[in-house]
């Protein structure tokens, strides 16, 4: 009987053990996933702005282009 309880208190050592392990893996994998989160909304904040400058870039040289049209016109 001491023998049976001996290896039952073993075997719930290694599976702690493993359960320890395995719980420090998904530590390991959430961090990772949060660092991965946080360079890609770096990321997406740093292209909204680019596009928000490539759109008001384009608004005005669109504008510019038609000022240009505009006075040529008037020339003729």
């Amino acid at each position: 009987m001491v023998c049976v309880n001996l290896l039952r208190f073993i075997y719930l050592c290694v599976l702690q053990i493993q359960i320890e392990e395995e719980e420090n893996k998904l530590k390991a994998a959430i961090e990772e996933a949060e660092r991965q989160y946080s360079e890609v909304s770096s990321e997406m904040k740093d292209l909204e702005i680019k596009s928000k400058q490539f759109e008001e870039l384009e608004e005005w040289l669109v504008s510019f282009l038609l000022a240009i049209i505009v006075s040529g016109i008037f020339l003729l």
